[in-house]
């Protein structure tokens, strides 16, 4: 009789250990990976079908020498338990960015990495099961929490577009999304001086509900389950009607007192071309110095010409953002030569397409480190001025890949996806303080620039445009500019454009499997056409 093999990740404690003695008693060969394994070691005495090995998922070559072994033992993976991770608790402004990028790697690249590594001899059986153990962090957006919840909704996007992609070859990809769980998980979490001390103790669903949950999952597959149900529909009032949520729940409710007509300075990154250079020639029309952030030095100074003969006063200013300390120096000067900022668009960034076991997790990290830790690091330096004026206005450039993971762009999906729970997050920890900055967040679907020939990243001949087969009609770069502007006169919180978008949004939230068979339907489409 065939034995199947689970392999499970953070399966040292809480819900990873207790998932992998429940596998054991089903006679299921068990494979436990964490970073400390001391309690899974214990396990070893007492079984002969368990197998333990120290690796740290945060490291590539700890990973790949650990499957090296994992593969001396077995060929095949059936089951893919993610459950390693860690928290991290306080309000952007009491957080250091490094607390993000250690949360995001083990979170979302320690997965991937486990992931791509599993992959291989799934894709080669044409069988399996990846069951990532997310959070309603995932889907709600938790004040006080921004470098979890990003981690969490990167994972969300990428297993939305991994899904679609590992279908035809009959892995599922299921997604746990539990509230509050009994386990030691917040105790190892990291928490800023100021983090509430709630944080400290677990409280909410025992661990064994969990455990039957996922056992359930593996038996009769599911999209996304939440544990317990009831905050399934939570998460749906927060995605469609967020200022419920922020009244009823966060009470942080607040109407900002931004006016676009008193702002004098605005910082657009991206600004050399596309939607950047469209929101910035736009705000000069309107009389404002607009600070014109991007890295190709000879399209910035160009496109600041062609804006200035029109009359404007942009400002160019050459930046790598993925350059912490650069991006430090360049703000500091902005402050010094013209005294405030006002508006901050976040337009900067680029896609990688291609299929999730193409993709070397290197891109993944790159894109990442361009389209959200790029976009944070800047506000992480204007927003101390935005306070001292306490105005402001934040508007990040998402995409309607932060709102549906797309196939072919896992990466590119994930990065957007974190930024969209970041505007959120920040958005409510200001609202709660009563800080008069507004962050507001903007999804175009395919827009008609060189964004998918210039900054595309495409591997293995992945199309460089797969969103272009769902938005057949682009968008001009000059109408979202126009959009964006409505959100800096109104104080709105977000923008979809075209109104389809908007339509996608509320269908993946209130029945995403739905739209899963869209994609699914597409795919076998293009697949018979192309003859594959």
């Amino acid at each position: 009789m065939y034995q199947k093999t689970a392999l499970i990740t953070g399966g040292n404690d809480g819900i990873g250990i207790a998932v992998s003695k429940t596998l054991l008693e089903g006679d299921y060969k068990v494979i436990i990976i964490d970073k400390n394994v001391n309690n899974a070691n214990e396990m070893v005495k007492e079984n002969k079908n368990i197998y333990v090995f120290r690796c740290d998922i945060t490291n590539e070559k700890e990973v790949t020498e650990t499957f090296k072994k994992i593969r001396e033992i077995t060929d095949n993976i059936d089951v893919l338990i993610n459950s390693a991770g860690i928290g991290a608790f306080g309000d952007f402004d009491e957080i250091d960015i490094s607390v993000f990028r250690k949360v995001m790697d083990v979170n979302f690249f320690g997965t991937v990495r486990v992931i791509k590594e599993c992959l291989p001899s799934m894709i080669k059986n044409e069988k399996g099961h990846i069951i990532n153990i997310s959070s309603i962090s995932g889907k709600v957006a938790l004040p006080g929490s921004s470098p979890y919840c990003c981690s969490k909704w990167a994972l969300e996007g990428f297993s939305e577009s991994f899904r679609i992609e590992v279908n035809h070859k009959h892995i599922g990809v299921s997604v746990i999304n539990p509230g509050n769980v009994k386990t030691e998980f917040t105790k190892h979490s990291l928490l800023s001086k100021a983090a509430n001390n709630n944080h400290r103790t677990s409280k909410g669903t025992p661990v064994d509900f969990v455990v039957k949950k996922v056992m359930q999952v593996l038996e009769k597959p599911a999209r996304n389950i939440y544990i317990p149900s009831k905050i399934g529909l939570g998460a749906i009032i927060d995605a469609i009607f967020p200022s419920v949520m922020d009244r009823f729940y966060f009470h942080c409710a607040r109407k900002t007192n931004v006016c676009l007509d008193n702002a004098k300075v605005a910082v657009v990154t991206g600004a050399s071309s596309g939607i950047g250079n469209a929101v910035a020639s736009t705000l000069c029309a309107r009389g404002l110095t607009v600070i014109m952030i991007a890295r190709n030095k000879e399209k910035l100074f160009s496109a600041a010409k062609e804006i200035s003969a029109l009359g404007g006063n942009p400002v160019p200013f050459p930046l790598d953002i993925r350059d912490y300390e650069a991006v430090k120096q360049t703000i500091k000067k902005i402050i010094m030569d013209f005294g405030q900022i006002d508006i901050l668009v976040n337009n900067a960034g680029y896609s990688v397409s291609g299929k999730v076991e193409d993709v070397p997790i290197e891109k993944y990290i790159s894109n990442m480190e361009t389209n959200f830790f790029g976009g944070i690091q800047i506000i992480k330096e204007v927003l101390p001025y935005m306070k001292q004026e306490n105005n402001g206005h934040i508007i990040n450039v998402l995409s309607t890949n932060a709102i549906r993971g797309i196939p072919n762009l896992s990466s590119y999906g994930a990065t957007k996806f974190a930024l969209r729970a970041f505007s959120r997050c920040l958005d409510r920890e200001l609202a709660r303080k009563n800080i008069n900055i507004k962050v507001s967040e903007v999804f175009p679907a395919s827009v008609e620039t060189p964004f998918f020939v210039e900054n595309a990243d495409t591997v293995s001949g992945a199309s460089t445009s797969p969103m272009l087969k769902f938005n057949r009609n682009l968008l001009s770069a000059e109408e979202v500019a126009k959009e964006i502007i409505v959100l800096l006169e109104t104080g709105k919180t977000r923008k979809f454009l075209p109104l389809k978008s908007y339509f996608l949004f509320v269908g993946n939230t209130i029945s995403p499997s739905l739209v899963d068979l869209f994609f699914l339907n597409r795919k076998k489409l293009t697949q018979t056409k192309n003859g594959f």
